[in-house]
């Protein structure tokens, strides 16, 4: 019984850490170094995915208007749909830096394999790291653009999408560096307009997710794992219910306001996971 309510506190904060700028991984990796959740690695990659399937599934269900509009834009042609075609190819362009993830580093790992060793509480230390250096930059990111005057953009345009959707990469690999600050960030530097930033991100950056976490799925199930699948569907409805709730809350805000706090709060839990990290060895 203990192990499923452990199951539920790490659900809860993930589900809700995913939809914030902050890092989900880092939240997952200390709170599973506190609860004692689980020691393989493995176990962890698949738990984590299966949130992170959860939080994508939760956008693509609230924009399912856009992305609705967005396929239907490849089969009719019609102006009407003209704008739909050209998210629809950056939704595509942004699932292509994703191939990346599955380049072979060594025999038998490939480099998203990476993100499972670092999800371990003996790496809690590079968690930490990680915080910091996103804080700062996120910090330096909102003073830069209060700098800039340039005219402000409605939608984020390609360039802006294929790099938003390299600097994922970072989040995929190191826990500590957040998919929505990242994407946050480079749209502000590159003027898209704070009002629309929120909506803007969880668009892009969902398929991308919900790519990723389905292909490192398939690959746990296919290893020699051990999984229960009541822990699994539990992790899933949790964090996809809290996601359902920041989301929406999220998508109310100006980001611009809250990206310096977000940052601010990094970088406290970037020194409270050092800390952590010699007490709890």
């Amino acid at each position: 019984m203990i192990e499923y309510i452990k199951a539920i506190i790490i659900s809860l904060i993930s589900g809700v850490t995913f939809a914030l700028p902050v890092s989900s991984a880092a939240h997952f990796s200390f709170t599973n170094s506190v609860v004692k959740f689980s020691e393989d690695t493995k176990s962890l990659g698949l738990y984590y995915s299966v949130m992170a399937v959860a939080f994508s599934a939760v956008i693509m269900i609230l924009l399912r208007k856009i992305y609705s509009l967005c396929v239907q834009s490849v089969f009719d042609k019609s102006k009407k749909l003209e704008n739909y075609r050209r998210v629809m190819k950056k939704l595509l362009i942004s699932l292509v830096p994703s191939i990346v993830l599955f380049v072979p580093v060594s025999k038998e790992r490939l480099l998203c394999d990476l993100f499972d060793n670092f999800l371990a509480s003996s790496n809690l230390l590079m968690v930490a790291i990680a915080c910091v250096i996103g804080a700062l930059v996120t910090v330096v990111s909102v003073w830069y653009t209060k700098q800039s005057y340039s005219v402000t953009k409605r939608s984020a345009d390609t360039k802006t999408v294929i790099r938003s959707s390299l600097y994922q990469i970072v989040s995929y690999v190191i826990p500590g560096f957040s998919h929505v600050t990242s994407a946050g960030t480079n749209m502000l530097i590159c003027d898209v307009e704070s009002k629309v930033i929120v909506r803007e991100i969880y668009l892009y950056i969902a398929p991308q997710m919900l790519l990723v976490n389905i292909i490192k799925i398939i690959r746990y199930v296919l290893s020699d794992m051990i999984i229960n699948p009541v822990m699994l569907i539990i992790c899933f409805a949790v964090a996809a219910l809290m996601s359902a709730f920041v989301v929406t809350a999220m998508s109310k805000i100006n980001i611009r306001r809250l990206l310096p706090f977000f940052a601010g709060y990094s970088a406290f839990t970037g020194v409270i996971f050092a800390i952590m990290s010699f007490v709890l060895k």
